[in-house]
Order: structure tokens, then sequence, then C-alpha cells
């Protein structure tokens, strides 16, 4: 009996250890993960002519590269994106592209109003968390209206 209750000690505290190796490789490959974000050199520029681009497809307009290049250049060099850092609007406009992604996969392109699509954008709450993690520097105190300048639709819709 003594000697089933060492096996089975042993076996525990074993797989403790086995547990805990495993959390150190769980923390080593995040480590690597934002060590890699960190080396990374993302570009505003890409990441908001991939958001254009979704957004004008959803709504089914024809905009050519350059067009789009223009619009994310203007964009980035006026309020708010010129206050914030180049990763930072990467990932918001990165966040926008996932958006109007879904909204394009999911059908709701074809099936809603432009009014309804740019409701669901200013509403999104998954899109504004993805947007607050951009901006984690701020301990995310952003409020929705703050979150709302940075969406796509309130400089391309304009004029429309």
């Amino acid at each position: 009996m003594k000697f089933t209750k060492s096996i089975c000690l042993f076996v525990l505290l074993a797989g403790f250890g086995f547990c805990k190796q495993e959390s150190k490789y769980d923390d080593d490959y995040a480590r690597v993960i934002l060590l890699q974000l960190a080396m990374s050199n993302p570009s505003a520029t890409t990441s908001c002519t991939a958001a254009v681009g979704k957004n004008a497809e959803c709504f089914s307009l024809s905009l050519s590269d350059s067009l789009k290049e223009t619009q994310c250049q203007t964009l980035r060099q006026g309020a708010p994106f010129n206050l914030m850092s180049e990763r930072a609007q990467s990932c918001v406009f990165n966040c926008q592209e996932k958006d109007w992604a879904s909204k394009i996969a999911s059908g709701a392109c074809q099936t809603q109003t432009r009014a309804a699509l740019i409701e669901s954008a200013s509403t999104s709450t998954s899109l504004k968390l993805c947007m607050r993690s951009c901006l984690q520097t701020t301990n995310n105190q952003v409020s929705d209206s703050e979150i709302n300048n940075l969406l796509l639709y309130n400089f391309i819709q304009t004029g429309e």
C-alpha cells in the first residue's frame, strides 16, 4: 500500500512538473510573439488601403489603388490619426478591414442599406474592442465618440 501511495505521489508531482513545464513553453511562445510584433514594421498606408478597399467592396464602389492611397495619405495626416503612431494607425485600420470583410462574408453588404452598414460599424462591440486594444497606451480610457472618430466611413462617405 505504501508503495502504491509513493508511486501515485510521484506521478502526481511529475504531472505538476509537466504542467509547469508546459506553461513555461506557453510563456516562451507568448514572449516570442510579442517580440515579433515589437520588431515588425507595420505599414499604416498598406493597412489603410486594405480597409478602404474592403469598405468600397462592400458598397460596390470601384476605387483605383492610387485613389485609395491618396485617401489614406490625407486621412493619416489629419486628426486624430496624425496623433497616433504608425503601429496604432495600422492596428486601427486592420480592425476596420476585418469588420468590413466580415460584412462582405456574411452577405450583409448585399442585404442591408448603406445607413444600416454604417450604423453597424459605429455600434459594433467587437470592432470597438479591437480598436481599443490598439490604443492600450491610453489605459483603455477611450470614449466611444473618440473611437467613432477613427471609423473610415466618417471620411470615405463624406459627400455621398
